[in-house]
Parts: structure tokens; sequence; C-alpha cells
């Protein structure tokens, strides 16, 4: 194992794949993938056996899996490592891993996985000072979005996300302010003559998860039809069969359905 293969394995560009890895899990050969990972160093396995083992709760394997890599000095494996000891309970050992910012400046790699890493032990107020003055760099903003969920800090993240950037509406949406969410992503649509294919997609599926069929029903018959119409398809399939798992119920039970 060196740090060339490996990087030509991180890659994609070597070892197994992991669709391979996938199905050996699935009929329960996690020794053998243990086994590549640590004999063969099979970087895809390694990581496919720690998610197993995390999961079960066998961190001290977890990070035995991972001891061959950090052997070598082998970056991503410094901050596997590192989440496995948080998710272990070891959150001071896992942060003493990574860097920090406090010799030299983070990479944005760096910055975004000690923002999970914070974030995950509960320290979020540190994860959104690390990632506020950076929010303009590709990915931050999603970063801080995405670390910040569930953790009751939405009326600050809205203060540091410029307004328009698609990005407000997913944190006004769990803030409870959908109206302002669906105004947000329709004024994103088009980006300098350029219709935002993956915002008219994430239009569609806030309008599906809170039932706002009519208005969906408006940007099928408008000029962003194609990229909005198996959302709206989709919603009146799940409708449809909502309402028949409530009339097959209510038949059950002998209680008399009204007509359509």
């Amino acid at each position: 194992m060196n740090l060339d293969d490996l990087a030509w394995h991180a890659k994609g560009n070597g070892g197994l794949p992991k669709r391979t890895v996938d199905v050996l899990l699935e009929h329960g050969q996690l020794e053998v993938v243990i086994r590549a990972a640590v004999e063969r160093g099979e970087w895809v396995c390694a990581l496919a056996a720690v998610r197993e083992l995390c999961a079960a709760g066998e961190f001290r394997r977890a990070e035995d899996v991972m001891a061959p890599f950090m052997e070598i000095g082998w970056q991503p494996a410094v901050w596997e490592t590192a989440r496995i000891l948080v998710r272990a309970g070891r959150a001071e050992e896992g942060l003493a891993l990574v860097p920090r910012g406090e010799t030299e400046p983070l990479s944005a790699e760096d910055r975004r996985g000690l923002a999970e890493l914070l974030a995950e032990v509960g320290r979020v107020d540190e994860a959104i000072d690390l990632l506020a003055p950076v929010l303009d760099e590709d990915g931050m903003a999603y970063c801080l979005v995405q670390v910040t969920e569930g953790h009751g800090r939405d009326e600050r993240v809205l203060g540091l996300i410029r307004p328009g950037r698609p990005f407000r509406a997913r944190v006004l949406e769990r803030a409870g302010r959908l109206d302002e969410a669906i105004r947000v992503l329709r004024g994103s649509i088009v980006v300098r003559d350029t219709v935002m294919v993956g915002t008219l997609e994430d239009l569609a599926e806030l309008l599906v998860r809170h039932g706002r069929m009519e208005e969906l029903h408006e940007q099928v018959t408008g000029p962003y039809a194609r990229h909005t119409v198996k959302h709206y398809v989709r919603a009146l399939r799940e409708r449809d069969r909502d309402a028949g798992v409530h009339r097959s119920g209510a038949v059950s039970r002998g209680v008399p359905m009204a007509a359509d």
C-alpha cells in the first residue's frame, strides 16, 4: 500500500468497484471486506467497513481498519478516524487529529470537514463562526445550511446568507416561512439568462412536500413544464395512493364513503 495507489483508488480508477463491495455487504461478507481493506489496501472497502462497524457500535474495530492507512499518512484516513472517534463519544480526541487552522489557513475541504465535525459534537456556533467569513466560496453556504439543520440556528443563518441565494429557501422552509422560501426559489430560476434546472426541481419538490398542488400545477403548465412535470405526476400518484388507502381502510371499518 502506498499513497499513489490510494490516490488512484480514491478517484475510482482502481481497486474493487463500490457496487461489488455493496453486494458483498448485502450478502453478509463484512469480514471479507475488512480483510480486503487491511491486507490489500482497498480504500473503498475500508470506507464501507467503517460505515458498517460504526453502525454496529464496533468503533475499536473501525479504528483498526483505518490504522494501516493512518500509518502511511493518508489524509482521508485521518479525517475518517476523527469521525469514528466523534461517533464513539471521544470528541476531543477526534478533533485533535484534524487541522484546526491554528498554524496555517484551512483548505476549503478541511474547513467543511471541521465544520461538520463541530456540528456533530454539538458545537454548532463554532461551526457557524468557521464558515461565516468564507460563505462566498464554492460550497460553503451549502455546508452552513447542512451543518445547522435541526440545531435551532435558522435566524442566525438567514442573517449570514445573502438575500436571493437559493440556499436561503431551505432555511426559510425549515423555519416555517414557506411563502418566503417559494419566493426565493422563484426569483432564482433564471440567472444571467440561464434557466437553473436544479432550482426548478427544488421548487417543485418543496411544493410537493407541502401539498401546494395548485402552485405545482402552475409550474407544470408554464414555460418550464418539462423540468417539473415528473414531480407533479409523482405527487398525483401519491395523493391517489393515499386516497386509496384511506378508502380501503374506511370500507374495512364499515364507514360509508361520500361520493366524489
